[in-house]
């Protein structure tokens, strides 16, 4: 049964419309014909998706019924609208159907057969375009995310969540699969908490809940960027999508569902017409990090393809008798179009996306590889390499390092896992075996920023490890700064009394390695003896310092 609702005020019409659709000849049996004469019934039978297909007067309301075509993008995306009008120009009936109009029916030229063959072919066209448009059924419809807005917006004044909804399209392609992927790949990039939903206009439009802070709307915001941005195949040729989204936070950009709407919407709009690729927020100017986050993600896609990435060593100083014993390999990454990132800047974007797993293999391999050539050429450095949270939790980690240390010859006593203080806290038993697993093959385990997870003693002796870092936050300026030379003296009787090697990062005066010095620290990092420098240079810079230099 399909549901056809008259919008109007007249009688007439609405007698005229049941003898059209339940006279002789009529197809009745599959229609459902109601009525709605008010404005404002008219407006939420449209929001609450009532109809499969509108009859709406353009009197409707003194004249205001052309108005409910702008309700489409806050309600269903396939029912179309046929619009009943008394002798409107032509160029007023183009613009309606612009407007969102299936098409536009003179009340004076209105028969059956007319009326029914234009029902018939609206429903047909909207039923092509679904098909052809192939929408994921976790799209849902405008109406149900309309009110998960309204009840996320009444969450949201009780509790202190933020709620957003971004705006997000993909100008300049008209292909409907193009549009089917889109939506396939925001299904895959949101939280099963969001809500994705699509517009008659053709956007997307995405329901954030549950932000702890209104910035999350931005991370989201990049990673859609991201994911949707992807380059695709379609018809045996390439196509990249140049996504751009408009954000609105609630209450800074609307206190109701509607106005949030329309915020994001407008704040699309404005990226569209500005010709920006990426997000843009409701109120005030592009947002820069935004833009700066976008812009890198980007870059990220394929770097390590293209041999962009790079492993500096910073060497570890033992303080017993100034001798290297260690170095920690870190990664940097310059972009062809952006110069040399920080890995302030680059390394929680790839914690964020998968790529840091393939990425921190390719680390682990490098690393290995160096070491080796290292021991083999007289330097045997021990040589440490960060895991990231993913790595560790991945079932495949421990037997990777096992066959990266067979296939590079690399004694694992060369090798050290560093991990942070976070991830130790947050650990599995499953993160714990595989320590005791690495440990048992002769790899050392470090826990690095140490002191800025708070960890109590109970973690500390319940994980297998061999040496705790210091953080240079609590390394810089002391003994002069009171705080932190009291942190840096708790942390270091806390690893001396476990038996365990402490190294300070951060070092850059010789009132900090004195002060380490004194209080028994067994070796210390920091630009006081080198900055994190190239394989060759670091190789040249080892074989060239005497002890006491």
């Amino acid at each position: 049964m399909i549901r056809v609702l008259f919008c109007g005020e007249r009688e007439a019409d609405w007698l005229i419309l049941q003898a059209a659709l339940y006279g002789p000849g009529s197809i009745a049996p599959r229609f459902h014909l109601s009525w709605e004469a008010s404005l404002e019934g008219a407006r939420q039978a449209l929001l609450q998706n009532a109809g499969d297909l509108y009859l709406v007067d353009e009197a409707l309301g003194g004249g205001q019924g052309m108005e409910l075509l702008a309700l489409q993008p806050a309600a269903s995306t396939t029912s179309p609208i046929l619009l009943l009008s008394s002798g409107i120009s032509l160029s007023d009936e183009t613009l309606a159907i612009q407007a969102g109009a299936a098409d536009v029916l003179s009340r004076e030229e209105l028969s059956p057969r007319l009326l029914r063959r234009t029902i018939v072919h609206a429903l047909a066209r909207a039923a092509a375009r679904r098909r052809a448009t192939d929408i994921p059924a976790g799209i849902v419809p405008q109406p149900l995310l309309h009110q998960r807005l309204e009840s996320a917006l009444s969450r949201e004044r009780l509790a202190r969540a933020s709620v957003a909804l971004l705006a997000v399209s993909v100008p300049d392609h008209t292909h409907e699969r193009i549009t089917a992927i889109i939506a396939e790949r925001l299904l895959t990039c949101t939280r099963e908490l969001d809500t994705v939903s699509q517009s008659t206009s053709g956007h997307f439009l995405v329901l954030l809940e549950g932000l702890t802070h209104t910035a999350e709307a931005d991370v989201q915001a990049d990673r859609i960027l991201l994911t949707i941005g992807a380059p695709m195949s379609l018809q045996g040729k390439e196509f990249v999508p140049q996504p751009c989204i408009g954000v609105a936070v609630a209450p800074e950009d609307g206190d109701s569902a509607g106005d949030l709407l329309r915020s994001a919407e407008e704040a699309l709009r404005n990226a569209q017409r500005d010709g920006i690729r990426g997000a843009r927020h409701a109120l005030g100017p592009l947002n820069e990090k935004a833009q700066r986050r976008w812009q890198l993600r980007r870059a990220l896609d394929g770097a390590l393809e293209r041999n962009e990435f790079s492993l500096h060593y910073q060497p570890q100083i033992d303080l017993r008798n100034d001798r290297i014993i260690g170095a920690e390999a870190l990664l940097r990454w310059r972009s062809p179009q952006l110069g040399h990132i920080s890995p302030a800047e680059f390394v929680p974007l790839l914690e964020a996306t998968s790529q840091i797993e393939q990425i921190g293999l390719w680390v682990l391999q490098e690393a290995c590889h160096q070491a080796q050539r290292w021991y083999v050429g007289g330097l045997p450095v021990k040589v440490g390499v960060n895991a990231s949270a993913r790595q560790l939790a991945s079932s495949d980690f421990g037997r990777l390092c096992e066959q990266i240390l067979v296939r590079t010859g690399l004694p694992p006593g060369q090798l050290g896992i560093e991990i942070t203080e976070g991830l130790l806290l947050e650990s599995s038993p499953h993160v714990r075996d595989l320590l005791k697993r690495l440990r048992a093959l002769g790899v050392s385990i470090s826990v690095d920023d140490f002191g800025t997870g708070y960890a109590s003693l109970s973690y500390i002796k319940r994980f297998p490890m061999d040496v705790i870092k210091i953080d240079k936050e609590f390394v810089r300026g002391v003994p002069l700064d009171i705080e932190n030379a009291a942190i840096t003296s708790a942390i270091l009787a806390l690893g001396n009394s476990l038996g365990l090697k402490v190294v300070a990062e951060g070092v850059e005066h010789d009132s900090e390695l004195e002060f380490l010095r004194s209080l028994g620290c067994s070796a210390v990092q920091g630009f006081y003896y080198a900055r994190p420098m190239p394989p060759a240079e670091f190789e040249s810079w080892a074989r060239g310092r005497t002890p006491n230099a």
